[in-house]
């Protein structure tokens, strides 16, 4: 399959909320925020939404780096098996070292069997720490 994987822009905002909300059982989006600091990366068949990632560039001020964040991965189900999570992976890691990232940190999770696995064979290591959160 060929995949065309371009920058968000707000015309695919319904397809990629939809796609979000159909992947990540518990989340109730209605609107992306893309600014200066996060990149949206968008797959397209045919035009059409089939896969969605965020990547969110940080510095670490203490390392006096830049590192990635990557979140929201998703893939529809209709076209999952086709290496379309791996390609846009492979685009995001592109992405994250034209940025001078030196370090792409990613959150999963552990239900996600497949991807799980998929991120491991990509390099990427299971780092052993708590994560924590607080709505404010």
């Amino acid at each position: 399959m060929n995949v065309e994987f371009v920058l968000y822009e707000d015309k695919y905002k319904n397809e990629v909320i939809d796609l979000i909300n159909k992947s990540f059982n518990n989340h109730h989006i209605n609107n992306i925020l893309i600014d200066d600091n996060v990149i949206g990366l968008v797959g397209l068949i045919d035009n059409k939404v089939v896969s969605y990632l965020n990547i969110t560039i940080c510095v670490d001020v203490v390392r006096n780096s830049k590192y990635s964040l990557i979140n929201y991965v998703c893939v529809d189900d209709n076209y999952r098996g086709n290496n379309i999570g791996k390609s846009i992976m492979e685009k995001a890691i592109s992405i994250s070292k034209d940025n001078d990232c030196t370090l792409i940190k990613l959150t999963s999770n552990s239900k996600k069997v497949v991807a799980n696995k998929m991120y491991l064979s990509m390099g990427f290591g299971i780092k052993e720490t708590n994560l924590f959160e607080k709505v404010i």
